[in-house]
């Protein structure tokens, strides 16, 4: 799933204009994660159509860039996650950014941006 980000600085209003720009331009937003570090907001959003995701955002002036989050299911109960991360590093992958959702019939969903996706697809592929 490739997934945008957008280094800005942080303000109120900030992610009512970049879903709303968006929006206008018929692009449906399926996940997103805001946070503000000092005076900077990161957006992380995952969307229906990634290049023109980013292609609307770098023309509207903001700082873009994209990754490739690998997505895995898990069961929903205690060291589901510990498990995982234990083996992406017994692999030697790193996770640069990570994320987990609730999802349906006891399952979490958690994603996750590294440096090695080739290798980190293998290891997500052995939990489904």
């Amino acid at each position: 799933m490739k997934t945008i980000t957008v280094v800005t600085k942080d303000r109120v209003g900030l992610l009512a204009d970049v879903s709303g720009l968006l929006g206008e331009n018929n692009i449906n937003i399926s996940s997103i994660a805001a946070e503000a570090h000092g005076k900077t907001g990161i957006l992380r959003i995952g969307a229906d159509n990634p290049a023109k995701t980013k292609e609307v955002l770098k023309k509207a002036g903001f700082d873009v860039s994209d990754f490739e989050m690998i997505v895995v299911r898990l069961k929903n109960k205690p060291g589901e996650l510990a498990r995982l991360t234990r083996e992406l590093v017994e692999n030697g992958i790193d996770i640069k950014n990570a994320y987990q959702f609730p999802a349906d019939k006891g399952e979490v969903v958690f994603g996750f941006e590294t440096s090695n996706v080739a290798k980190a697809k293998k290891v997500a592929a052995s939990f489904a």
